[in-house]
């Protein structure tokens, strides 16, 4: 039986796929805006009117609206898929810890309609953040949330404003403009309090708050039906160590305490849990920004899963880095601080570019790769994974729930009819599925339909109907495990470097179109090659022999694991 159903390093890095979803969209959104900011030919001498006809040009808002719908349903597909696992996850371990207790309890430990009411409410905020994004901006003495749409129309009217007044060049004026919606990143803001945040910071919030909800539902039914009035705290190296009482994580992890009443009374002495850990307060257990978690403890069954002394040394020693020394929840502050920095500067290069300032995007690059470069010193000197190392362990641990992910949804489709997520029943493949499978297998709707999830062309409504039936018949089909192989050829590609900046080693990468691959090398004249190792890649074989087909989902992750030359090597998240 597990230690818990997630170790706290699971518990931090779950979010972290949705979150990168909307970081990528992000980079999108500010490409897409500052590339129209160009005024081609006149880049020195811009007059009132030159910005006046750019602004009468506009900006195609079709593409940034579809920029956002297809980050915002590839993440609600997500979402729902994050959401099944937790619910396989608390099902498996509470199932066995009351089985270890010889306890009698129901199949399912959690009503369906507890579990489809948290689902509801954590979709609903979902769809709440992803509907007010924008850039926060300074206009005159306030700032304002600017729209996505609205964020092309403020710049032409901040640099039409500077220039009239004679103070600066179009030049500086857009640079100012540009920095500004950099910085800015995409926010979101809270329906209910009104906080403004940084969208992959809510989205992070959001899902956090479904987990823990839909965690707690399986933990107090299950102290329930074990009748005990003991939990125990789950302990991580590197907790917050400053404050004192609950504010002080390290002082109270991994520990056991009294919960509550219950008819199985515990003849130890344990202090009170909520006092102690300030369970159901911002400072402490399950608040702001924490990793632990809490779990039903049986006096004279349950083995903690520390001893005092191992938590007394939990904490690597203290590190000294930069002349400055760092204790182990300091170097984890530090490393956020460090990510933090370069997602920043990563927007900045990227809107830089975007609007033609070559210098200016230069200067940001090099100043990414010295940041780059410190954060894994910083990583290495204290020990810590770096945060495409923190995803990785995150999906390998997840391969060991997929089954009983599996079982859950196959329980909910026996006895309410449909699973969690409404996906189509496995297996059994009508005409529809068939015909939409040797669509997809034809070039003549593939390379337009792939262009189109792309953002490269608009979506219609005929390859709307298309990419609907895909989706539904790819449910169906088997998956595959193993090596496979894709082809591609640089010379029908519209940018070269932006896919190799793409597919930097090291990285994720989300796909937003199809993707096809075969189980054998598909084109070796190619000059570039991909080497993937499939997880859940649909097997294609029987509808396209010749070509050996796995194609995975739109939507699919891939980690760049190294390149040589012209060929990477992924692995499917």
């Amino acid at each position: 039986m597990p230690r818990y159903p997630f170790s706290p390093q699971i518990l931090d890095a779950l979010p972290e796929e949705l979150a990168e979803l909307f970081r990528g969209l992000e980079l999108k959104l500010l490409e897409e805006i500052c590339s129209r900011l160009k005024i081609s030919g006149q880049l020195n001498e811009v007059t009132v009117q030159d910005i006046r006809a750019l602004r009468a040009h506009g900006i195609d808002l079709e593409d940034i609206k579809k920029a956002i719908a297809n980050a915002t349903n590839i993440g609600a597909d997500k979402l729902d898929k994050l959401l099944d696992d937790v619910v396989a996850r608390n099902q498996k371990y509470y199932t066995d810890m009351v089985d270890l207790a010889q306890v009698t309890a129901p199949e399912r430990l959690v009503d369906h309609e507890d579990i489809y009411a948290i689902y509801e409410q954590t979709r609903g905020q979902y769809r709440n953040l992803t509907q007010s994004i924008g850039f926060l901006v300074r206009q005159g003495r306030h700032r304002v949330m600017l729209p996505p749409a609205n964020a092309y129309q403020w710049a032409l009217d901040s640099a039409e404003l500077q220039v009239m007044s004679g103070a600066v060049s179009y030049n500086q004026a857009i640079a100012e403009a540009v920095k500004r919606l950099a910085e800015s990143g995409l926010k979101s803001v809270s329906y209910e309090s009104g906080h403004i945040d940084h969208l992959d910071v809510a989205v992070r919030r959001a899902v956090m708050t479904g987990v823990v909800q839909l965690s707690a539902k399986y933990r107090e039914q299950s102290v329930d039906y074990l009748e005990t009035d003991l939990v125990e705290t789950t302990a991580h190296a590197g907790a917050r160590d400053t404050g004192d009482g609950p504010s002080n994580h390290k002082s109270w992890q991994g520990r056991v305490f009294r919960w509550r009443e219950q008819p199985r009374a515990s003849n130890g002495e344990y202090p009170d849990f909520v006092k102690t850990t300030g369970y159901g307060t911002g400072e402490g257990l399950c608040g702001w920004n924490c990793r632990h978690n809490f779990y039903p403890f049986i006096e004279g069954v349950s083995e903690r899963t520390y001893t005092d002394q191992e938590l007394a040394g939990i904490d690597p020693p203290p590190i000294t880095f930069e002349g400055r020394t760092y204790t182990a929840y300091q170097a984890t502050q530090k490393q956020r601080q460090i990510e933090r920095t370069i997602r920043k500067q990563r927007r900045l290069k990227a809107a830089y570019k975007a609007a033609g300032m070559d210098k200016d995007a230069a200067a940001a690059g090099s100043r990414l790769n010295i940041l780059n470069q410190k954060y894994r010193a910083f990583s290495r000197a204290a020990g810590l994974p770096t945060q495409p190392e923190r995803m990785k362990a995150l999906y390998t641990d997840q391969a060991a729930f997929q089954s009983a992910a599996a079982k859950v949804r196959e329980r909910s489709r026996k006895k309410y009819g449909t699973g969690f997520t409404m996906s189509a029943k496995d297996g059994i493949l009508s005409e529809k599925d068939i015909y939409a499978l040797y669509q997809y297998k034809s070039s003549h709707v593939s390379f337009p339909l792939n262009s189109i999830l792309r953002g490269e062309a608009p979506m219609t409504e005929e390859y709307r109907q298309i990419t609907h039936d895909i989706d539904q018949a790819l449910l169906k089909l088997p998956t595959y495990q193993g090596t496979v192989y894709r082809s591609l050829h640089s010379g029908g590609m519209v940018d070269v470097e932006a896919f190799w900046e793409r597919y930097t080693p090291n990285s994720f990468v989300i796909e937003g179109a199809f993707t096809s691959s075969s189980t054998d090398v598909y084109d070796e004249t190619m000059d570039i090659q991909m080497i993937i190792q499939s997880k859940r890649g649909c097997d294609m074989r029987k509808y396209n022999k010749l070509e050996q087909e796995i194609l995975f989902k739109r939507g699919s992750m891939f980690f760049v694991e190294k390149r040589e030359g012209n060929t990477l090597w992924l692995t499917e998240i």
